[in-house]
């Protein structure tokens, strides 16, 4: 398959719509906040800081724990403590999965400037892991199509850049956990996808009028 052959849609009904204060079941956010803040303080304070740290500046060393070896994280320049570090965080958000009740749903994951060769994975692929070349690896969402789309995906428009591309992932996802009132940036209204979570895909499609959005619609496997 090629993303030129793949069928064109609109941007997700949920998009723009979310001014009434509801989240796409039809809960109200002030209802969902308060349900959200109770649940995920059923981990334990380790667990809490090492997501915050997530959500923050540690994003991409714990992310590259998570997918490689000590010694491929050498290789990357990490020392010995510091994998041991992210390591233990690492360990420390999956627990939080045991005890925090989970919140399933429809997110959303856009993300952007990624290499054009990136969609292959997609394309050809049935089912993948959320981290980097298809390894496992913990991932931020949002319940709010409007945040993936605008912030995390730069817009509905093709990337200037030809050598370079966009994806917007729409999840049904079973196990993931919301964080919104602890995230360092709490406007991302996030839900966590936790590290070893797998997804089918069930649609693949390109936004409407581009060339290079990838639209990739997934259900998540049950682990």
């Amino acid at each position: 398959r090629k993303i030129d052959d793949l069928p064109e849609v609109g941007l997700p009904a949920f998009y723009g719509k979310h001014a009434s204060g509801k989240l796409p079941s039809g809960e109200s956010e002030a209802s969902y906040r308060s349900r959200a803040d109770k649940a995920i303080n059923e981990a334990s304070s380790t667990a809490q800081n090492a997501i915050v740290e997530f959500t923050g500046s540690d994003y991409r060393p714990l992310r590259e724990a998570e997918a490689h070896t000590d010694e491929e994280l050498r290789a990357k320049g990490y020392g010995d403590r510091h994998i041991t570090r992210y390591r233990e965080k690492a360990q420390a958000i999956r627990a939080a999965y045991d005890v925090v009740p989970h919140e399933p749903g429809t997110v959303f994951r856009g993300i952007a400037n990624l290499p054009l060769s990136v969609h292959t994975q997609y394309l050809e692929g049935d089912e993948f892991a959320l981290g980097a070349g298809n390894r496992k690896g913990t991932a931020s969402s949002t319940w709010k199509a409007d945040i993936a789309i605008d912030n995390f995906m730069l817009g509905t428009e093709d990337h200037p850049t030809d050598t370079l591309c966009k994806i917007l992932f729409i999840f049904r996802q079973k196990t993931g956990i919301a964080i919104q009132t602890i995230s360092g940036v709490e406007s991302e209204k996030e839900i966590l996808l936790r590290a070893d979570a797998r997804f089918r895909i069930t649609g693949l499609s390109r936004l409407k009028d581009t060339r290079r959005v990838l639209v990739v619609e997934a259900e998540e496997i049950d682990p």
